[in-house]
């Protein structure tokens, strides 16, 4: 079975919400209180594929994991679907070249990949 879908994103949710859909994530670190900081800014692409951001924009947000979770609340309420793997109901805990990806049932929903 392959892994298709991927928990929701909630810290760029936050970010779209808060300054407009061009932003988005470019830092992420999580800092020794627990709260993670985050640099974002407009995404655009170069010639060559590779992601670049407008430097003109910038903004700097230092978020709380109860803010992501809270967050990542309001999407399960709207949808019904399981946070933690997307709806699917499987979550991937690792890969191997020879035999690919290692899934199993979501720990949070039991493999229902509806809310809980």
């Amino acid at each position: 079975m392959i892994k298709t879908t991927q928990r929701y994103d909630a810290i760029n949710a936050i970010i779209k919400q808060r300054w407009g859909q061009e932003y988005s994530c470019y830092i992420f670190r999580v800092r020794p209180d627990g709260d993670y900081y985050l640099k974002a800014a407009p995404e655009i692409k170069k010639r060559n594929g590779k992601r670049n951001w407008v430097k003109a924009k910038r903004v700097q947000l230092i978020l709380s994991p109860n803010q992501i979770r809270r967050k990542a609340m309001e999407w399960e309420a709207e949808t019904g679907l399981c946070y933690e793997c997307g709806g699917d109901g499987i979550e991937l805990v690792g890969y191997s070249v020879t035999n690919g990806q290692k899934v199993i049932p979501c720990r949070y929903c039991t493999g229902t990949g509806t809310r809980v």
